[in-house]
């Protein structure tokens, strides 16, 4: 039977038009499963910034608490109750995000009791403040109980992470399972698509451009960010050091001038000032570090090597951990996104190693020639899990990824070896022409 020329066109048709429906079916399940794994990946990322949060907000309440006692002011007792108020909020938010995972909910119904115990007795050291016309110290009973209900919520805290980081794991390979299969089903759609329609060619071109200006765009975005945070960070440095740390420095005076007076207080005043006066150095101590900590001055001032020498140091006697800091004297001063960057990349890069390499010694290198500047990083720890390393080629690990887009800004590239005997980070970044 001989078929004509307009039934073969029907015939191929019908076949294009029958393998697109398949392929569209297919495709649409593989991408409904690629929204939920996605949703999955989202609400593990909740989980991991709710935790965090209500870290910061019983310790904003526990300093509140403390500040209020010494001080009796209105404001810090306002700042204790709505810390108080936001870490209840949290730890509903953190239920409800967890309310499908049996363990997690375990968790939580271990936590919720001891957040609880944990803001009464901060209530109740509130209630003796305010009851009484005199500063008193608080029991040192109290205080060591108020320290074991933290270490016990630091502990269930960090156990939600830990499975969430688990479950987190899982989600993510689920998710690239489901956009290979995804990206798959697509390529065979647009095959079909172009045995349909001749002009299929231009319109997947025309939906390229568009997705590549839209990752263009999205970059732009990423690196504006970044940038203003290092801006909000220099800020918030700025009026910690200029305006928090001088008030300080007046109470410390205020305090001295009461210390004249001292030999008219009773034992028990007099205690109480040397107490507030230790603590307010203590305070202005640790202002001046956090603030150097969000943006070192030496970093405009006096350039990298400044800085990181400063950093290096104060991490040395903190951590214990030997640093060895080479700077080549042909680093000179760089623009300052190169140097912000750098910077923020050694800070993470420490932090990470005493948190986790259980490493004793680090070393830091960096050195320059006309084109580029590079930085290596390296300790002798135990290395980084596979999963996180896969994690952060994929822009799921945090501070990781928080690099390579740092990096990736720049026009630089940053490679990561790890292994049983420690990990490598080194990196590149091209110098402008004409820049400093």
């Amino acid at each position: 039977m001989q078929v004509s020329l307009g039934e073969k066109r029907y015939w191929g048709f019908g076949v294009a038009l029958l393998i697109l429906i398949v392929v569209g079916v297919v495709s649409y399940r593989s991408t409904a499963g690629l929204i939920s794994a996605n949703r999955g990946v989202a609400a593990s990322d909740q989980v991991m910034t709710r935790t965090d949060a209500l870290v910061a907000q019983l310790t904003e309440a526990e300093s509140a608490e403390r500040a209020y006692g010494l001080t009796r002011k209105q404001s810090y007792l306002l700042s204790y109750q709505a810390a108080s108020s936001r870490a209840r909020q949290s730890l509903d938010e953190l239920r409800r995000l967890i309310q499908k995972n049996p363990e997690q909910r375990e968790r939580i119904e271990e936590l919720e009791p001891l957040i609880g115990k944990r803001l009464a007795l901060l209530q109740e050291g509130i209630s003796q403040y305010g009851g009484k016309a005199s500063e008193e110290k608080a029991a040192v009973g109290e205080i060591e109980r108020g320290n074991q209900l933290m270490i016990q919520i630091h502990n269930s805290l960090d156990e939600i992470q830990v499975q969430e980081g688990r479950t987190l794991a899982a989600r993510s390979r689920g998710l690239e399972q489901y956009a290979r299969r995804t990206h798959f089903f697509i390529m065979l759609a647009a095959l079909a698509a172009f045995v349909l329609v001749a002009t299929s060619g231009l319109l997947i071109q025309r939906d390229m451009t568009r997705r590549r200006a839209a990752e263009q765009s999205l970059r732009q975005q990423s690196g504006r960010l970044l940038h203003l945070q290092d801006e909000e960070r220099r800020r918030i440095a700025r009026e910690l050091h200029d305006s928090t740390a001088q008030n300080l420095a007046a109470l410390a005076m205020n305090l001295n001038m009461v210390r004249e007076s001292a030999p008219a207080l009773s034992s028990t005043s007099q205690r109480a000032l040397e107490e507030s006066l230790g603590l307010c150095k203590e305070c202005s101590t640790e202002i001046r570090t956090i603030s150097y900590l969000l943006h070192p001055p030496l970093l405009d001032e006096r350039g990298l090597a400044s800085a990181l020498r400063w950093f290096g140091d104060g991490f040395s006697q903190r951590s214990k951990i030997l640093l060895d800091l080479q700077v080549s004297p042909t680093v000179g001063r760089l623009p300052r996104d190169i140097e912000t960057t750098l910077f923020r990349i050694v800070q993470e890069s420490l932090t990470n190693i005493h948190r986790h390499s259980g490493s004793p010694t680090a070393h830091i290198r960096v050195s320059r020639d006309q084109e580029r500047v590079t930085l290596e990083v390296e300790d002798r720890g135990k290395g980084m899990p596979a999963a996180i390393l896969h994690k952060s080629s994929n822009g799921l690990g945090v501070g990781l990824a928080g690099m390579r887009e740092r990096v990736e800004q720049l026009g630089g590239q940053l490679e990561i070896q790890s292994g049983g005997h420690g990990t490598l980070i080194s990196l590149t970044i091209p110098i402008p022409r004409g820049s400093v």
